[in-house]
């Protein structure tokens, strides 16, 4: 039996409403599939129109295709020159992206044959249902066998990656949901059954993980955190290291998610902390916090400040501190004259200023960023930590008389490198046995001062307090182990909540799933708002560079491709301004000025600019095809050399590249931005020009028929309504960077944007991690 091809529907789309109809190629996407339903059956009549599909009909700029061409006859009963079909061969057309010979089709069409008249009695079998297992899965069940056959063939690294190795799918995403392994699997039972409309609510508390009291020998040690989410991991990332090389536990703080506290040194820190507890108390639900506590004051700890002073920081300068003081009391001064409460950590409440009112960081929006807090635990696997035989114990607590009774030390237990600049100190095995525990850097580095490693793993205060550790190499020294525990905790940082896997799971399925040859491939671009809107033209060009050196594009044909995207970007720009008559900026740029003058991303709690980025590259593999490959190339319908023929629910944004010079850009590309209007957005439009299947989060995230068959993922919504209990505030605001971070690392991949320590951990650290798990 024939496999059917049906009329697509027209799209809402006004540039789609006159054109011709196109067809399906995708064996997953003949049908209009129901995702909940476990075996992808059809739900749609085969007289109802199916929506469009990837392979769109011709544009000005794209030779046409003999699938979309006006009069072609669409029946699955009739051939192209109207006479009766006559054979199963006669649905299966050579794609005009891979000119085929004759000959060679008719011998492909044969092993083709052979293969499925030797599965038919498998085949055959009834399903669980007592149904008979649908033509789709004849097809799908022929790219199962000749993977196999691939794989006994040689070729190791082809082949269809996470698809087969089971879990639990999402419960719009029936069976093929992609796992990536079963340190990221989810199950049901991670998730609730509600109306779908109600708030999640969730507690997200550290384990806890407690200290041996009875151990009187076991030292500690404790930092304090600050800025962005992955600052925070950067400097959790640290402590970890030094905790393995004092052979100290580590006392683990929660994440601070909200208003990025800047960085600063230890006295500052330690009081921004006190400060954020006393105003959101109920984030760290412990009954003994309330301004008069005793536990709120800092206690009299020896510390380096007396023994190693520093008069040319920035925290001992006179002059400096006088300039601050002054400005402070001016800034107090301003907000009492105007009848403002101040708030502990010396930030405004202004009446009737809400939080739709503030699209930016000024003191007057302080108050409406509501913060809140996680355990590290939550959102990441930190018991991969003891591979390098590091100890944690949890410190929600943050107070330093707080650590002294969770510990049951006494003050003179405790020890406090206390730094008095931004990054003063940095820990270091190159200094010599007789060198003090702290000299000054005499190196062209931003390291203000060297900490001696040998002498520091000394000191017997069982508790070490440091201040912030935040920077790359912030430790640094000669033990070669130092590089293998480093890859430890980067990947423990890897997000393992099902909350965040579930949905990236779905996501990344309906993109083909995880392919090391010819998967798709993410983009990390941050354009948003701050430095990242202010060098954002550059920074994507940059990263659109990298991408398409890294997918093998030979110099030329980048050349040549860049020339078409970027005349297209300034015809389109030029149409604009005429259109606007010159008294408006268009929408894309208004969008972006408007980002750089103030108003913020939702990726801005979570990302820093960081002026030193670390350079962590990967070179793109190649792999030789094998004969098998060859064979999967030759059936359109499972053509291995297209992975837009993979894909699921989608549909591409434009035609594909007929040209053979091309073809690479008809990778699927996931674009993760923090971009208001991805598709307006001008410094992006390079990717949606030169990749025509291009997409972005919310082609996933909300049902639309020209773009993803009127299929939304589900739980990317189930995500959004995930509320702390602690404190009431929204998680989905905060978890939709972290998605689209999961899924840009999976792709085979990941670019990122300069200086962003999101990026940087999304294109190195996160993409190994995940691909770790399914290699």
């Amino acid at each position: 039996m024939p496999l059917p091809l049906h009329r697509t529907t027209s799209s809402r789309s006004s540039s789609r409403a006159n054109r011709p109809p196109s067809l399906t190629l995708s064996p997953s996407s003949i049908y209009n599939f129901d995702e909940t339903d476990p075996f992808l059956s059809p739900t749609t009549p085969r007289t109802a129109p199916l929506s469009p599909r990837f392979l769109h009909p011709s544009s000005p700029r794209t030779p046409g295709s003999p699938y979309s061409q006006p009069g072609t006859p669409l029946s699955p009963f009739l051939r192209a020159d109207g006479r009766p079909q006559t054979g199963f061969f006669d649905n299966l057309p050579i794609p005009p992206t891979a000119k085929r010979a004759r000959g060679k089709t008719w011998i492909v069409a044969g092993v083709t044959a052979c293969f499925l008249l030797l599965l038919a009695f498998s085949l055959h079998a009834r399903t669980d249902d007592g149904g008979i297992e649908k033509p789709q899965g004849v097809v799908l069940a022929v790219h199962d066998e000749l993977s196999k056959l691939k794989d006994w063939a040689g070729s190791l690294t082809g082949g269809r990656i996470g698809s087969a190795t089971g879990g639990a799918a999402d419960d719009e995403e029936g069976a093929r949901t992609a796992v990536v392994g079963s340190a990221f699997s989810t199950t049901e039972d991670d998730f609730v059954d509600d109306d779908g409309e109600s708030e999640i609510r969730i507690k997200p508390l550290p384990r806890p993980r407690l200290p041996n009291l009875e151990d009187h020998e076991e030292r500690y040690l404790g930092f304090l955190p600050h800025s962005g989410y992955h600052n925070q991991r950067i400097a959790l990332q640290n402590a970890l290291l030094l905790g393995k090389l004092l052979n100290r536990t580590v006392l683990v703080p929660p994440i601070w998610i909200g208003w990025p506290t800047p960085t600063q040194y230890y006295a500052d820190l330690r009081q921004s902390w006190l400060n954020i507890m006393l105003s959101t108390p109920s984030s760290f639900n412990i009954s003994t916090l309330t301004p008069s506590s005793p536990l709120n004051d800092p206690a009299s700890y020896p510390s380096t400040l007396t023994s190693f002073p520093c008069p040319t920081c920035v925290a001992d300068n006179a002059t400096h501190l006088a300039l601050v003081s002054a400005a402070n009391e001016r800034k107090l001064a301003k907000w009492r004259e105007k009848g403002y409460e101040v708030r502990p950590d010396g930030f405004p409440i202004v009446p009737g200023l809400g939080e739709k009112d503030c699209k930016s960081y000024s003191p007057e929006c302080r108050f409406t960023y509501k913060d809140t807090f996680l355990a590290w635990d939550w959102l990441v696997d930190l018991e991969k930590v003891r591979e390098e035989g590091v100890r944690l114990v949890d410190r929600w607590d943050m107070r330093e008389r707080a650590v002294m009774d969770l510990l049951e030390v006494k003050e003179d237990d405790v020890y406090i490198i206390e730094d008095r600049q931004v990054y003063d100190f940095q820990f270091t095995d190159a200094l010599n046995s007789t060198d003090p525990l702290i000299s000054n850097n005499t190196l062209p580095t931003r390291w203000n001062r060297l900490v001696s490693l040998p002498r520091l793993s000394e000191l017997p205060h069982r508790v070490l307090f440091v201040g912030s550790l935040f920077g790359t190499n912030r430790i640094w020294t000669s033990d070669p182990s130092q590089a293998r525990a480093e890859a430890t905790f980067a990947r423990a940082m890897a997000f393992k909540t099902p909350w965040l896997l579930r949905p990236a799971d779905a996501i990344v399925e309906r993109l083909g799933g995880m392919r090391m040859r010819d998967g798709f491939v993410g983009v990390h671009a941050r354009v948003g708002d701050g430095e990242f809107a202010r060098h954002a033209r550059g920074n994507m060009e940059r990263a659109w560079g990298e991408l398409v050196e890294r997918l093998g594009v030979r110099e030329e044909v980048r050349e040549e491709m860049w020339a078409i995207a970027s005349r297209e970007r300034e015809e389109r720009e030029e149409r604009e301004r005429r259109r606007n008559d010159g008294h408006r900026v268009k929408r894309a740029q208004h969008a972006v000025l408007s980002a750089s003058a103030g108003a913020v991303s939702a990726w801005a709690s979570v990302d820093e600019y960081d002026a030193e980025p670390e350079r962590q590259t990967s070179q793109a593999k190649r792999v030789k095809r094998s004969i098998v490959d060859d064979l999967l190339s030759h059936i359109p319908y499972l053509d291995s050399t297209q992975p837009a023929l993979e894909l699921r629910n989608l549909t591409c944004r434009r035609p594909l590249h007929t040209d053979s010079r091309f073809s690479a850009f008809n990778t699927p590309l996931y674009l993760a931005t923090d971009s208001r209007t991805p598709e307006l957005d001008p410094n992006l439009a390079p990717f949606f020009t030169s990749f025509p299947c291009t997409f972005v989060l919310s082609d996933f995230d909300t049902s639309d028929v020209a773009r993803n068959d009127g299929v939304a993922v589900a739980s990317v919504k189930q995500m959004s309504r995930l509320v702390n209990d602690l404190d009431g505030v929204g998680l989905g605001r905060l978890f939709l960077p972290f998605l689209e971070a999961v899924v840009a690392a999976r792709g085979r991949i990941t670019v990122g944007t300069e200086h962003s320590t999101f990026s940087a951990f999304a294109s190195t650290d996160l993409h190994d991690a995940y691909w770790e798990a399914v290699r």
